[in-house]
């Protein structure tokens, strides 16, 4: 039965992502078709199902659409995770950003909520230090599961491993078998569910974090994405993108490298 599981073909997978599609009211077009391919070939997998046909039916379950979206959410995501970047972030974008009345920072396909919390601990430090008075952190991914978990706030013993003691003690508290992130910093930040291939949700924002997720959508949906993030970005606002990832070309012409190899860009003000 296994070998079937390798016969499926654009069409079987241009037949789920258009259900998928209306049944959810997700636009899932603008993902690579290899990655799209390699999910459903995972859900095919995990249910048994014994052909596409098959597998259709299943879909119309709502906890299989909630399933196959969970796993388009990628939900790879942990705390303080690529600290040079995050340190790159500290150093030279908080500092440089620092003058808008409030910061808002925009944690674009965010899963469970670690990168989002992870960027309010560092901005609360910022303020400590006199380098920032107020900031907004948004979070948003197509995953109601995944936002689910993130406004809980509650993670396991081995999600917390990496944040450093100090903020461990100070940005999290005790809950049963694991820890819940302080209500002072979680205070600031704000989950909505939505998909960047169908639009930007928010406006004048100072920095957005857009890491690990380009890698899997289709090149000319890249495009028209960064093309929107710089309008969607004050002028002069930050980019934060995956150390796999760059530029799309069409949008090369909008950004300028901050640190190459962060992969921090900041955008070009129209018109200059």
């Amino acid at each position: 039965m296994a070998r079937q599981f390798f016969a499926v073909s654009e069409v079987d997978v241009g037949r789920v992502v258009a259900r998928l599609s209306e049944l959810s009211g997700v636009e899932l077009g603008g993902y690579r078709g290899s990655f799209l391919q390699n999910r459903l070939l995972r859900r095919l997998l995990v249910r048994r199902a014994g052909s596409v046909a098959d597998y259709l039916g299943m879909l119309e379950e709502p906890g299989e659409q909630r399933a196959f979206l969970s796993d388009l959410s990628l939900g790879v995501s942990r705390f303080f995770r690529d600290a040079p970047v995050l340190r790159c972030f500290e150093e030279q974008v908080v500092p440089r950003a620092a003058g808008a009345p409030v910061l808002r920072v925009w944690s674009a396909g965010c899963a469970s909520g670690e990168e989002p919390y992870t960027l309010s601990m560092l901005l609360r430090e910022a303020r400590r230090r006199g380098c920032v008075s107020r900031f907004r952190v948004l979070g948003s991914d197509i995953d109601r599961e995944g936002l689910s978990r993130a406004r809980a706030a509650w993670y396991g013993p081995e999600r917390v491993r990496e944040v450093p003691p100090a903020l461990r003690e100070s940005c999290f508290e005790p809950r049963g078998e694991g820890f819940r992130v302080r209500a002072e910093v979680r205070e600031p930040v704000e989950f909505v569910r939505s998909d960047v291939t169908r639009g930007v949700p928010f406006r004048r924002l100072d920095v957005i974090f857009f890491r690990n997720v380009a890698i899997y959508l289709a090149r000319d949906v890249l495009g028209r994405v960064h093309r929107e993030f710089h309008r969607a970005l004050n002028p002069g606002g930050y980019l934060v993108l995956g150390q796999a990832e760059g530029l799309a070309p069409e949008a090369r012409g909008l950004f300028e490298a901050v640190d190459l190899g962060a992969r921090i860009y900041r955008a070009v003000p129209a018109g200059a």
